[in-house]
């Protein structure tokens, strides 16, 4: 479904996958304005790295305006789901679960059975435990807050 265009309440929503110079600087300027905002007190080096350079950006719109993006990772035997974020303005649970809809799909098109990452806070645990997902160890003690592992399993059809 990536590509898929909908009407929705909040607008003409987009999703596609960041193909081009234009959309890679789209998806970095939509986690900039998520991720470095002052009040959430991560620094530049903490949100960007050479990780960005071999993984796949999937980007949503709403209205032809960049509004959220996911960074997934591809391991042997698990994808990686990184740098969840949706601007401000365009912020909502339908558009967050969609993001995440299409990452989940395209991974599960791909062959992989589960998904990994790591959950920042109660209401993002909350989240991917609503998403099917479950606590995957003990959270993580960082020094710019506590990191919960998640896991979620990729559904196939039999």
């Amino acid at each position: 479904m990536i590509n898929a265009l909908k009407k929705s309440d909040d607008g003409e929503v987009s999703i596609r996958i960041a193909k081009t110079p234009d959309e890679y600087q789209m998806v970095m300027a939509v986690r900039a304005a998520v991720f470095l905002a002052e009040e959430r007190d991560i620094t530049y080096s903490d949100e960007f790295d050479g990780n960005d350079h071999c993984a796949t950006h999937v980007l949503a719109f709403v209205n032809g305006d960049p509004a959220g993006t996911i960074r997934i990772r591809w391991f042997a035997d698990f994808v990686r789901f990184e740098r969840l974020g949706v601007r401000q303005r365009y912020r909502s649970y339908k558009l967050l679960k969609r993001l995440v809809a299409e990452a989940v799909e395209l991974s599960r098109k791909k062959g992989y059975y589960i998904a990994s990452g790591k959950a920042r806070g109660d209401s993002v645990v909350k989240f991917w435990l609503r998403q099917g997902g479950f606590v995957n160890g003990e959270p993580e003690h960082m020094h710019r807050g506590i990191l919960v592992p998640i896991h979620l399993p990729i559904r196939h059809e039999r």
